[in-house]
């Protein structure tokens, strides 16, 4: 991901690769812009039907009129109305675009420094941008953005929001990553790795139940999803514990299959294709543990994941087995493709 830099001042002075400058649906462009292509872009935009309407987005070469050598038109909509995700897309298809380009550095004029508009441009930026190449045999031929500068008028919390920002993408991208990647590469015992590597660094306690503590625990539902796979399950708990006065606990609990073929009752090939994204509710849950782990919030969080692989085989459950869950609650199984509420209901009750 590329390293942000805040510049108070005129944007249309950097001499990046590429300048985003954002337009608004009720206003005229920047009369200083306009006056470097000689008064001509506003009749350019108003030939390309670019109004400044969200989903606007125009470039082209500056020409020498500015030190940036493209320039890239992203729309926010009415002023009036621009929110964090107006703000999210508008930035991050504009660094899209000057990648695609050849930018390796990038200014972004924002419309203001409050730290929340600097978070929201970030996030867009740095998510717009992702990537997952751990499987490719031939890198891409475009070029990585390197750089963003950030320009806006103040520093009112620019620097907390370009942090918070680049915190939150982060956990995103984690979070992708995870789904994305090939389930014989992410069995439960290789995310409980991944997720106490993860507390290391980031600072979070972690615990995790192996299939033996789950049997002696009384996690049966957690365990029959996982009777039909060589990859037993896991349950992972992710603590954050916030420095001072904590003013309240939540947890996040996530459905974590890393394989669902539907156990005995099989889905068919179309609905098995894409059970590889079935771990997506505790990918979320990792990824959010990283953010908050970075954003030090007064919150208690546990995060908590249900990590197990859905299988058919000589030792997988069975339709109207009766299972004991945590709670010591029975209920019979009407179908094993309903293993997420399985899994969830030990969770939840952990």
């Amino acid at each position: 991901m590329p390293t942000f830099t805040f510049r108070g001042g005129d944007a249309l002075t950097s001499d990046a690769d590429a300048l985003i400058v954002p337009l608004y649906a009720d206003e005229p462009v920047l009369a200083t812009l306009d006056s470097r292509f000689g008064e001509q872009l506003r009749p350019t935009l108003a030939a390309a039907q670019v109004t400044g309407a969200r989903t606007d987005l125009l470039a082209f070469p500056t020409f020498g009129r500015l030190p940036a050598r493209w320039l890239v038109l992203t729309g926010l909509g009415e002023r009036a109305r621009v929110d964090g995700e107006a703000v999210r897309r508008a930035y991050g298809a504009a660094a899209r675009q000057a990648r695609e380009g050849g930018a390796r550095r990038v200014a972004a004029m924002l419309p203001d420094a409050d730290p929340q508009t600097v978070q929201a441009a970030v996030e867009g930026i740095e998510l717009a941008l992702y990537r997952f190449t751990r499987y490719k045999s031939v890198p891409s031929a475009t070029q990585a953005l390197e750089a963003v500068e950030v320009w806006a008028a103040g520093d009112a919390g620019a620097a907390a929001g370009i942090a918070r920002g680049q915190a939150v993408a982060a956990g995103v991208a984690l979070a992708r990553d995870l789904v994305n990647t090939s389930s014989h590469d992410k069995t439960p015992e290789q995310v409980a790795a991944l997720a106490s590597r993860l507390a290391d660094e980031a600072g979070l306690a972690c615990a995790v139940l192996d299939l033996a503590a789950l049997e002696a625990g009384g996690y049966n539902a957690i365990v029959a999803v996982g009777k039909g796979s060589a990859a037993e399950p896991r349950l992972i708990e992710l603590r954050y514990e916030p420095q001072g006065e904590v003013n309240r606990t939540i947890a996040l609990v996530g459905k974590t299959m890393t394989f669902d073929a539907g156990g005995l009752d099989l889905k068919s090939a179309d609905g098995m294709y894409k059970m590889k994204n079935d771990l997506g509710g505790g990918a979320a849950v990792l990824g959010a543990m990283q953010a908050i782990a970075a954003l030090r919030p007064a919150t208690r969080v546990i995060g908590i994941l249900a990590a197990a692989e859905n299988m058919p085989s000589g030792t997988a459950m069975r339709p109207r087995d009766v299972v004991r869950a945590l709670n010591a609650k029975t209920f019979e199984i009407g179908n094993t493709d309903a293993e997420g509420r399985m899994v969830l209901a030990d969770a939840l009750t952990h």
